[in-house]
Formats: C-alpha cells, sequence, structure tokens
C-alpha cells in the first residue's frame, strides 16, 4: 500500500526503487504465510481446498518475476529503475523456493492409505 503510495505521489526518481520494493516484502511473507496456513489445514484434517494451498507462492513468484521484467525493461530508458529490477527478481526467485518448500510439507503430509 505504502509502495503504491510512493509511486502516485512522489515526484522525486529517488523514490522509485522503494515505490517498487515495498511490495515485494509483502508478498513473500504471503508465501510465507500460505506454508503456515497448509500445515494448520493438515494438522486439522481439513478437506479440499488444501490442495490450492501450493498455487499461492507459485502466483507471488510469477508476479514478481513478471514486475521484474517489466522493470527490466523500464530500467534502459531510466536508470532508477536498475535497483528495483533486480530486488523484484530475487523476491521472486524466494518465492519460487517457498512454493518448493510448501510442495515438500504438502507430500509430506498426507495421510498413509492415499488420502488426506
Amino acid at each position: 500500500m505504502y509502495g503504491g503510495w510512493l509511486l502516485a505521489t512522489a515526484t522525486n526518481p529517488l523514490f522509485l526503487a522503494p515505490g517498487w520494493v515495498l511490495p515485494g516484502p509483502g508478498l513473500v511473507c504471503w508465501s510465507i504465510l500460505s506454508k503456515t496456513w497448509l500445515l494448520a489445514a493438515n494438522w486439522r484434517r481439513t478437506p479440499g481446498w488444501i490442495s490450492h494451498i501450493p498455487l499461492i507462492p507459485t502466483f507471488t513468484a510469477l508476479l514478481c518475476l513478471f514486475m521484474a521484467a517489466f522493470l527490466f525493461q523500464a530500467e534502459t530508458r531510466d536508470p532508477g529503475y536498475f535497483i528495483p529490477a533486480r530486488v523484484s527478481a530475487g523476491l521472486g526467485a524466494i518465492c519460487f523456493t517457498l512454493f518448493s518448500i510448501v510442495s515438500l510439507l504438502e507430500s509430506g503430509a498426507t495421510r498413509p492409505g492415499g488420502g488426506r
């Protein structure tokens, strides 16, 4: 929210980096929350929707990486996008790594006998 406010109101190019970088940690936190959510759902033996939780880190990783791609393109015209492009790519890699951790947690949390 604050990053969007910075981009909308700031006229100084020094605020480009914080404006584009601030949403990234929120996406990483959302991915971490999905791991906790998956563990809690498996612990409570909640059916059905558990299979959709690994999609959260996947979509957050794709969002960060697409944002990084657009920022890399914008960097060719304005060097103020240099840092946000690289930070967004790194945060996308973190979210992708969290996807693999969620997948491992999901595979280890299944009950013997094929059911959840």
